[in-house]
């Protein structure tokens, strides 16, 4: 049940940052990136992956790829990867 209800506000926050006028922003970034890690953790791999490829590209592009946020995402989808073994 709790799960549900992260899910619930994880979803809400993503979209609610992307229909915010902002999709290239930070703040959408870390909530793509928050709700790929929960479908990450249900094993729905195919809804986690473009939310996390989508976190990565914005943070490349606002970050640079040599900041640690950009690297946090790169480590997320790497693992997403892993664990399908990729």
């Amino acid at each position: 049940m709790a799960t549900k209800i992260v899910l619930c506000f994880a979803q809400r926050y993503a979209c609610s940052a992307c229909f915010a006028g902002t999709p290239g922003n930070l703040d959408t970034a870390q909530g793509l990136n928050n709700l790929a890690a929960i479908y990450k953790k249900q094993q729905k791999y195919a809804k986690a992956e473009p939310l996390a490829v989508r976190a990565l590209a914005i943070r490349e592009q606002q970050l640079g790829s040599a900041h640690l946020d950009t690297a946090a995402s790169l480590n997320n989808l790497g693992l997403l990867y892993y664990q399908q073994e990729r």
